[in-house]
């Protein structure tokens, strides 16, 4: 068996992941900042290599920084050989009910790839906590949209940006209601609003389509900082989207 390496080049982190593509799991990871890549891309593959044993089928390479990804991509090249660049096509196995689809971020496509494997008969949500945070619909196998917020960092470290008075603020920390101190209540403002948020935006997908079930799909880093305070359950898969973009075969 010839394992897959998924490279996905995030506004914030890279992510690299040994992935198994007949059991659809991440076996190894690789996590470095993106500012990082030019010195952390080609050891982190070859790290990955070793632990496939060199037993190596596919690279592919996904990423919303077009000159990170152009780079990554030629040096990849020139280093292994033949790159595998994710992107949309016509003939994947997942329809995209979406208006621009050249606009639509590899890492959501990557995520309703994973849910159609993995769960061919479920109908899905799929929320994903990073820079950004998104919430997607997946309905008999097809895309039908979703929503983008501002992740809990972008969120937290915006109040301090655009403003003279409130200070930088760390996620952790004490977030009931009310907040007694200002760190206190910008972090449980932001929290909580975004738990809300999501409350609000599931809820509405229900609503629009009352006669299905959906099963609740997580990921992301940020989770674990709002999976309390949201009024849904949902199963939490950390490789959503390195898996995805395994399973992309290109035209």
């Amino acid at each position: 068996m010839a394992y897959t390496i998924a490279i996905d080049i995030g506004n914030t982190r890279t992510h690299l992941g040994l992935i198994d593509p007949e059991k659809l799991q991440c076996m190894s990871r690789r996590d470095f900042p993106s500012s990082e890549i030019e010195h952390q891309l080609l050891p982190s593959v070859h790290s990955l290599k070793e632990q496939g044993h060199g037993d190596i089928g596919r690279i592919v390479l996904a990423g919303g920084i077009r000159k990170a990804r152009e780079w990554s991509a030629g040096m990849l090249r020139k280093t292994f050989g033949d790159v595998i660049e994710f992107k949309y096509n016509p003939e994947l196995p997942v329809k995209f009910d979406y208006e621009n689809i050249n606009c639509l971020g590899t890492d959501r496509i990557a995520h309703a790839l994973y849910g159609n494997a993995v769960f061919p008969d479920k109908n899905l949500v799929l929320i994903s906590t990073g820079t950004a945070i998104t919430v997607d619909l997946l309905v008999d196998h097809e895309f039908k949209g979703g929503t983008i917020l501002p992740g809990i960092l972008m969120q937290l470290q915006s109040l301090h940006k655009f403003t003279d008075a409130l200070p930088e603020t760390v996620p952790e920390g004490e977030l009931s209601l009310p907040g007694r101190s200002t760190e206190w209540c910008i972090r449980a403002g932001v929290l909580n609003g975004t738990a809300g948020a999501l409350n609000h935006i599931v809820e509405s997908y229900k609503k629009s389509f009352t006669s299905l079930d959906f099963k609740i799909i997580s990921t992301g880093g940020a989770w674990s900082l709002i999976e309390k305070l949201v009024n849904f359950e949902t199963v939490y898969i950390p490789d959503i989207t390195l898996i995805g973009i395994s399973i992309f075969q290109s035209p």
